[in-house]
């Protein structure tokens, strides 16, 4: 149950409504005699679903996927969360595994495990901080969030952002750190 709560929570507006509307016309295929049609037309809007659910994870990574590590001198290093996810499932496990990282992008949601989606394919875990769980709860939609934290390895093809020590919500403007002023 909670795999689909996660599914449902992790869809936008458009993907709920599109859902909504293949099972009512489904429904209706089936009442009318011709579930034969209810069929195709649903599996087609799952199809579109998922086209949609995966064109915009993209476009989120290349919005606001960008992972910045922190250098001892002070210096923010941008690496997209592309190149960091193919560099390490190819081996460079050592050269991101327990470093820490800051991400900032706008809120998905918090599933039902407490970990925080970011939209794109990264997860960030709280653990057991009570703190953050609770700002992580107040969270929206559309805000604007920082995140700092440690990589961590859960396998070798997977990592995830955890070891949280700050979540704060930020303005538009602090959304890109090294964007020019």
């Amino acid at each position: 149950m909670n795999r689909l709560k996660d599914l449902w929570g992790g869809q936008d507006a458009i993907n709920r409504v599109a859902f909504i509307a293949a099972i009512a016309a489904f429904a209706w295929c089936i009442v009318q005699g011709h579930g034969l049609y209810g069929v195709v037309f649903a599996v087609v809007i799952l199809f579109l679903i998922i086209s949609r659910q995966n064109q915009r994870e993209k476009r989120f990574s290349r919005l606001y996927g960008t992972m910045y590590f922190p250098m001892p001198d002070g210096e923010l290093v941008p690496r997209s969360f592309e190149q960091v996810k193919n560099e390490y499932v190819h081996g460079a496990q050592n050269n991101y595994a327990d470093r820490k990282v800051e991400l900032r992008f706008p809120w998905w949601y918090l599933n039902s495990a407490g970990d925080i989606d970011t939209g794109f394919g990264l997860t960030v875990r709280i653990g057991n901080k009570q703190e953050l769980a609770d700002e992580a709860r107040l969270m929206r939609r559309g805000d604007n969030v920082r995140v700092v934290g440690t990589l961590v390895a859960e396998s070798r093809q997977y990592f995830y952002i955890g070891k949280l020590e700050e979540l704060q919500r930020i303005s538009e403007k602090e959304l890109y750190p090294l964007k020019e002023k």
